[in-house]
């Protein structure tokens, strides 16, 4: 069986299903990130992807918000780990040196 069979009635309905989280999620990413519109695109597609791989561990679709706000949270803590310099990082660009830029999670 197919994943949009086993979810989604119509290919339409996938479609429609994924473009009414991104609003949800995109919304959920901003009460943690404050650093940029761009970190916050990047995580909200990151988002959308793990729901999409992780559609079929949802047990109950009446959960589905609380579902969410876990899988989102874990994916910007996840991000914010990897962004976030430990002391003395830096990196070398234009022939001088700079340092990395800290991550603002509220």
């Amino acid at each position: 069986m197919q994943y949009s069979e086993r979810y989604f009635a119509t290919e339409y309905a996938e479609q429609q299903f994924f473009a009414s989280l991104r609003p949800r999620i995109e919304r959920i990413v901003r009460r943690y990130v404050r650093s940029g519109d761009d970190d916050v695109e990047d995580l909200t597609q990151e988002c959308l992807l793990r729901v999409y791989n992780s559609l079929e561990q949802l047990r109950d679709t009446d959960k589905l918000d609380p579902w969410l706000q876990v899988l989102v949270r874990n994916t910007v803590f996840t991000w914010a780990t990897r962004a976030t310099p430990r002391a003395g990082d830096v990196f070398a660009g234009s022939g001088s040196r700079h340092r990395v830029g800290a991550v603002c999670l509220v």
